[in-house]
């Protein structure tokens, strides 16, 4: 059964962890508690031991929307194992899973950090697979040159009359992902889950989408939203792009440059000190557009699902 925690004492588990994700460079293990702690209101707590302050955890976050695509119960779990308590992690990982099991849940999805083996092998062992890998890059926009922006193409907002374009869109630039990659989902599940989400951008589900128009048409589009706990835990705003993608007939024209250039306008309106993205780490295409923006590596991550 999941247990209600003292929120001192899971910053004290937060801060002794050294793998949460997106852990921005050059924060305090203090300020990566207090953001990691921002993402996870609501969730609920097992805690290894069971009894007296915890010495490792796992977070279970309701995820409605997997749910709803999937057609089984899902959530999301996050792991956090410090230093000196693996020796608990096992009879952890084992207690939680028999609890959801019992409770319905059929779809689980973690992701972790990849110097963070000994759990990533301990899930494996409990019935995960990994289905996905990325690369998270980072840029101050502030100490950054502007990208060059090429003059044909033009970036605008979203719109409410681009939600079919950018689904067709996402469907089609879309190929790696957790969904692509998971056997018990597919190819044709994946992109119709991203032609959704990639229509849903039309309609307010980011802070930020940029649409790029090239020869008369849209050529592609760049999605952020605002990492809200990054203000009060880092003291700076933080914006995290979700998606990008460009038409494969549009790619090399320079869109991607003209996007970020738009972002980076953006950012200081919005006092988005720093900003990141997620990359398959084998959409290398990808990886080298945002390093020619400014984009430098962060960490890397893997994906895991325990489907039941």
């Amino acid at each position: 059964m999941s247990q209600s925690l003292d929120e001192r004492h899971v910053l004290d588990v937060l801060e002794r962890f050294p793998y949460w994700l997106h852990a921005l460079r050059g924060a305090s293990p203090g300020q990566v508690a207090r953001y990691a702690a921002s993402m996870l209101g609501g969730a609920r707590w097992f805690s290894w031991p069971y009894d007296g302050p915890p010495a490792a955890l796992v977070a279970l976050q309701d995820a409605p929307w997997d749910s709803d695509k999937l057609g089984v119960k899902s959530a999301r779990i996050y792991v956090a194992v410090p230093p000196g308590a693996h020796g608990g992690a096992a009879e952890l990982v084992a207690r939680t899973l028999a609890t959801l099991d019992g409770e319905g849940y059929r779809y689980l999805v973690t992701r972790l950090d990849a110097n963070d083996l000994q759990v990533v092998q301990l899930l494996e062992q409990a019935g995960f697979i990994v289905v996905d890998a990325i690369l998270s890059q980072y840029v101050r926009p502030a100490e950054a040159p502007a990208p060059a922006a090429p003059a044909d193409v033009a970036v605008r907002q979203v719109g409410a009359d681009d939600g079919d374009a950018l689904g067709v869109l996402a469907a089609d630039a879309f190929t790696m992902s957790r969904f692509h990659s998971d056997p018990a989902i597919g190819v044709e599940l994946g992109r119709a889950i991203y032609r959704d989400w990639g229509t849903n951008l039309a309609f307010g589900l980011n802070d930020v989408t940029l649409v790029a128009e090239l020869d008369g048409a849209i050529a592609g589009f760049l999605s952020c939203k605002d990492m809200a706990g990054a203000r009060s835990a880092y003291g700076f705003g933080y914006g995290r792009i979700e998606l990008v993608a460009v038409a494969a007939t549009k790619r090399g024209r320079g869109v991607v440059a003209a996007l970020t250039a738009r972002l980076f306008e953006d950012a200081t309106a919005r006092a988005w000190e720093v900003l990141g993205i997620g990359t398959q780490i084998a959409n290398v295409r990808a990886i080298r557009a945002y390093q020619h923006v400014g984009f430098a590596p962060g960490d890397s991550i893997f994906t895991l699902r325990r489907r039941v």
